[in-house]
């Protein structure tokens, strides 16, 4: 509690290895035990997801997702503050006009992404860098497949997993670790909330 801001910071970097390998290793644990799968399955799954593997894949996203960005920021509260809601401000009350603006914002930017992601496509490498074009073509393929193996929900159970592993769990792990953690330690450190 009583450090300086770097080591804060230092902790916090530790703590995200810590908890990231520790659900990591749940996650595989739990994959070969529950879903009969092996080691090896596991990592070609990681490669070549398909509609028989894609709910070990789930499973594991959620895992890495919790190891990532839930617990590391619990862990960084607790051991720096000692009162995990109060340090992640999950008591402060959601005002109107800023969600009103958060929607808004998100509605009005779609047209700049899709134009982004049009540019993105038709970007071409010059000749002597054609083998890592087509190297991030095959990754940028190899994701969308993932994703729509992912997205591929048939029953309403399967929905109920995607919204919680693709959207709930990343959503508020991302805000509990980068503007409840992160921001405020290098506010902290720096002394300018502009920089934080």
């Amino acid at each position: 509690k009583n450090s300086s801001p770097f080591v804060k910071f230092l902790f916090a970097l530790f703590c995200l290895v810590l908890g990231y390998t520790i659900f990591a290793l749940i996650g595989i644990i739990f994959s070969i035990t529950f879903f009969g799968t092996s080691f090896e399955s596991i990592a070609n799954s990681l490669n070549h997801p398909d509609a028989g593997n894609v709910q070990v894949l789930k499973f594991l996203q959620g895992c890495f997702s919790i190891g990532m960005f839930i617990f590391p920021p619990i862990m960084i509260a607790w051991f720096l503050h000692g009162k995990i809601g109060e340090y992640l401000k999950l008591n402060k009350k959601i005002q109107l006009n800023g969600l009103l603006l958060a929607i808004m914002l998100i509605l009005f930017s779609m047209p700049l992404i899709n134009f982004l992601v049009l540019i993105n496509q038709n970007i071409h490498f010059p000749e002597s860098l054609k083998g890592v074009e087509e190297l991030f073509k095959k990754m940028e393929s190899s994701a969308q497949n993932t994703t729509d193996a992912f997205l591929a929900a048939s029953t309403y159970k399967n929905y109920l997993a995607n919204m919680l592993v693709i959207a709930l769990i990343p959503a508020l792990g991302e805000e509990f670790l980068f503007r409840g953690t992160f921001q405020r330690l290098f506010h902290e450190w720096f002394k300018n909330i502009h920089f934080a």
